[in-house]
């Protein structure tokens, strides 16, 4: 129940980054902010557009009275210049650090030039 009832709770969010234009989308669907549980997956096709979402969700932090945690977030690179030095990022005021990959519900996904994944052979258990 709780997953629902958070998803619920941050509906706000969602809708306030869906239509702000940001993020991205596939054939008219709004795939910039995919929520599971209580994990955000924020998807850019800017980098410089995606700090702006991160902005919003900051901006949110106040209205919904929820933190998110800096040192749990982190930033994946994926397109033509993956391998170029790229800033920081920030939500709410720290750094969000880039990683050459990821882990999101038991499904590394992996920076480089295409969308690549990497599915452990053995089950996941989180």
């Amino acid at each position: 129940m709780s997953p629902l009832l958070f998803n619920i709770y941050v509906d706000s969010l969602i809708l306030g980054l869906k239509y702000s234009g940001l993020g991205c989308h596939v054939r008219g669907l709004y795939v910039g902010c995919i929520a599971y549980a209580d994990d955000l997956l924020l998807l850019s096709g800017s980098v410089v557009l995606l700090q702006k979402m991160l902005n919003m969700c900051s901006d949110h932090t106040d209205q919904l009275d929820i933190q998110f945690n800096t040192k749990k977030s982190c930033l994946l690179h994926i397109g033509n210049s993956f391998n170029k030095k790229i800033e920081y990022l920030q939500l709410n005021g720290h750094d969000i650090y880039w990683f050459e990959k990821i882990k999101y519900l038991c499904v590394h996904i992996v920076s480089g030039k295409s969308f690549t994944i990497d599915i452990p052979r053995y089950r996941c258990i989180n």
